[in-house]
């Protein structure tokens, strides 16, 4: 363990969930009042109706200090300001969170009671269930409130404040800009800074936006510092997982205190440097986003000077750095911007850039940009890598360009393996039409309607999930056509248990688990017989990994496989002999997956070999460098940020993490099931 290290590392993870409202500055920074002043008085009127719950209060309040004006005033603003953008976004987490978990309770209780009309037993279990999800309601909808009173008020603060500094002389409001900037670069609490950084974006004088755009550069670069010293930092983590999975295994599932207490110090060093290595990122999105805002309020001098300085650093930028300027470039919502994205676009080299362009682009307007929709169909769309290609065809749906439907069935009639699914997913939302990566029936169609056709208004159902179409790997129903796939298998101990929702669908460690019953069948056999079964979508010369996965992490044969008639015939036996048992490793299950799928942090493409990966679990996680939810998200957007990888999820019984699972196929391309 290297302390020196850790020394420097932890205090930048005291975040505190909500920050004092005087948080982030040093004392000569703050607020000076004298007892007397019109400003003390309206300081303490505006502090009061802050806390309270009364909107008119609140606005009553902030008037005061409008009406007085001036730097100090707006400093007592300025504080409160920081204060909600850090309360509003962890209440949006909330929300999201509880608004899935009760999703998932609701489809519990409907599963018990289906089966409580043949099975009497089931009567209490359903009476439970009834009140979890009571529960998890009325804590939605105390939260929901919370949120409706927050983001109105933090609105309101935006707008006020925003007339507060434009009514400021030109130094004050400079010394604004270096008070934020100072918040921004040393302040101890992460969440402060992001609400600096948005801060700024919106009242930054002239040339912040470039200023966002050197602190997102200096926040990769120390990212890529961290990077190179984490695998040293982490090892001996992994290795005890080994032992605590070797453990539980010889014991029942049981893990000794002794080897827990040494495992959690362990893996200190490597979660702290994961964390901040997750909050560089988070802030350096943060500053995307504000640098864009702040670019696009300046006059246009200053605005061609900023978006001209953003397009020359390009071919400086590495770390992560250069990517995230491109989508300043695309974020920045003028016609300059779209032009130079657009030029930018014309002359670039690097897929993993061609592709965040020709997003960025459609998001800015794309029919604006001359050249563009042209380009997609006689250029990008016949791109040498998939990635582009695929970009290109989601633009084209995306933009509902109708002389681009036999420029996609055409492409379809070429592509291979997930590309196929990727072309008949736009085509279907763009058309509404169920032929999937069938090139005859499309071929047909569209002789019928060529001279009629008008594209659908809104994206049709996921065709992944269509039943009974033949053809490619099904997973779950998940279907793809992709022949480039990991399968990431959870086999933790409460696999064990019955797929049948009973007395314990939460898990819960503290009353007996549902184990199968007559007839039943456990999650693991569930698993396992569809994995079977997907795994006969694979043709011979296919790519694919089984990588499994409880305390620790392991990999079938070690890594990558190609299909043969050999290797066929072993999974059926490898399968059968798998047991669950230990905890639930869920970080460094993605983890092994994209490094199977050998991709790396950066600004480039790296052609993956896998292009494709499924993720089943029945529980959340329990083990591993990260195991909150948000910083995993984190993880797999940066380390997929680049590999355009498809993320399918699949979660099994009343325990599973519905917030994680969702968000991780709903970034990344994927599809959620729930059993």
């Amino acid at each position: 363990m290297r302390a020196p290290l850790l020394i420097l590392l932890l205090p930048l993870l005291a975040t505190p969930a909500v920050p004092h409202p005087t948080g982030g500055l040093r004392a000569s920074e703050r607020v000076a009042v004298q007892p007397g002043d019109d400003l003390e008085d309206a300081t303490k009127v505006f502090q009061v109706n802050a806390r309270g719950r009364d909107q008119d209060k609140r606005r009553a309040g902030l008037e005061g200090l409008v009406a007085i004006g001036g730097r100090k005033a707006w400093d007592v603003v300025m504080q409160e300001i920081l204060h909600m953008h850090t309360t509003a976004s962890g209440l949006r987490e909330e929300v999201d969170r509880l608004t899935l978990l009760k999703e998932n309770d609701e489809r519990v209780l409907a599963s018990l009671r289906l089966r409580a009309e043949r099975d009497d037993s089931l009567e209490d279990a359903v009476k439970n269930a009834v009140k979890w999800l009571e529960s998890t309601s009325v804590e939605l909808s105390r939260q929901e409130r919370k949120l409706r009173r927050a983001e109105p008020w933090l609105s309101l603060l935006h707008e006020k404040g925003t007339g507060m500094v434009l009514g400021l002389g030109t130094s004050d409001r400079r010394s604004i800009d270096k008070q934020l900037g100072k918040l921004i670069e040393k302040s101890e609490d992460w969440n402060e800074r992001l609400a600096g950084i948005d801060l700024l974006g919106r009242i930054g004088t002239a040339g912040a936006g470039l200023e966002l755009h050197g602190v997102m550069v200096n926040l990769m670069k120390e990212r890529g510092r961290l990077l190179r010293k984490l695998p040293r930092a982490e090892e001996d983590a992994i290795e005890l997982e080994g032992r605590l999975q070797d453990e539980a295994a010889r014991n029942g599932g049981r893990v000794g205190a002794g080897t827990s207490a040494q495992y959690e110090r362990a893996k200190v060093e490597g979660a702290v440097m994961h964390a901040l290595m997750l909050r560089m990122a988070a802030a350096a999105d943060a500053c995307v986003l504000a640098s864009a805002k702040a670019i696009v309020r300046e006059d246009e001098t200053a605005r061609k000077r900023s978006i001209k300085g953003l397009a020359r650093s390009l071919s400086k930028l590495k770390d992560g750095a250069r990517l995230r300027t491109i989508e300043i470039l695309t974020r920045t919502d003028t016609d300059l911007a779209r032009s130079e994205a657009f030029a930018v676009l014309q002359a670039e080299k690097e897929p993993a850039a061609i592709a965040l362009l020709i997003r960025g682009i459609v998001e800015l307007g794309g029919p604006k940009a001359p050249g563009f929709v042209e380009g997609l169909l006689t250029r990008w769309i016949h791109h040498e890598t998939w990635i582009v290609r695929t970009a290109a065809a989601v633009a084209i749906s995306d933009l509902r360009h109708a002389p681009g439907v036999p420029v996609l069935i055409a492409r379809l009639a070429e592509a291979g393996g997930r590309e196929r699914t990727d072309l008949a997913t736009a085509l279907r939302r763009m058309t509404g039409q169920k032929f999937l990566p069938n090139t005859a029936l499309w071929q047909r169609w569209w002789k019928d309607v060529e001279s009629t056709f008008e594209p659908t208004a809104s994206d049709a159902e996921d065709p992944l999930m269509e039943e009974g179409d033949g053809g490619g790997v099904t997973f779950f129903g998940i279907r793809t056509e992709s022949q480039n796939v990991a399968f990431i298998l959870d086999l933790s101990g409460s696999m064990n248990y019955s797929i049948v929702v009973r007395d314990n669908p939460g898990d819960n460690p503290n009353q007996p688990a549902d184990m199968p019953k007559s007839g039943e069948r456990s999650r693991l056999e569930v698993a396992l017989s569809d994995l079977a079964r997907a795994m006969g979508g694979l043709r011979d010369d296919a790519t694919f990994a089984i990588i499994m996965y409880a305390s620790d992490v392991r990999l079938w044969k070690d890594g990558l496989q190609t299909m043969t008639p050999a290797r066929r015939s072993e999974i059926a036996p490898f399968l059968k002999g798998l047991t669950a048992v230990g905890g639930t490793n869920i970080f460094g299950a993605l983890r092994k997956g994209f490094d199977v799928a050998e991709v790396s942090l950066g600004d480039k493409w790296s052609d993956p070999p896998i292009d494709t990966i499924f993720l089943l679990t029945d529980g959340k996680p329990s083990v591993g460098l990260v195991v909150s939810p948000e910083p995993i998200l984190r993880y797999v957007r940066e380390w997929n940020r680049t590999a355009g990888i498809v993320i399918h999820t699949i979660g099994l019984s009343g325990a599973q993490d519905a917030y994680l699972l969702r968000r991780l196929a709903e970034e990344n391309g994927g599809t959620y099931v729930a059993r």
